[in-house]
């Protein structure tokens, strides 16, 4: 699947919010996101990165999940994965990762 765009033009970058739900394109099970923030947005040889928190409800052993989400035309695609059994623990990775809450002043 390609890109409508010119060679000069960036790539359409589509926006995660917290509570979005999905089965992202590189995998086979639905996640929820918790907090995300933008690491990257989408240029012209480039697809915006974002660092995502999720709830894996299907994962029993480790319920939380910190990626780095890759807005691709065929969907987001999650990779470099840290999983974790608590939301405190998952937390301190995201915030390691240089995920945020809210925008600074």
């Amino acid at each position: 699947m390609g890109v409508d765009k010119s060679p000069t033009e960036t790539y359409p970058m589509r926006i995660l919010k917290v509570g979005d739900s999905f089965t992202p394109s590189s995998g086979s099970n639905p996640v929820t996101i918790l907090a995300c923030w933008l690491s990257r947005p989408s240029d012209i040889d480039a697809y915006a990165v974002w660092v995502v928190l999720c709830l894996l409800p299907h994962n029993t052993l480790h319920p939380f999940a910190v990626w780095n989400a890759v807005d691709r035309p065929e969907g987001w695609h999650m990779e470099n994965g840290d999983y974790r059994e608590t939301i405190t623990e998952a937390t301190a990775q995201y915030e390691r990762r240089g995920g945020q809450y809210h925008l600074s002043d």
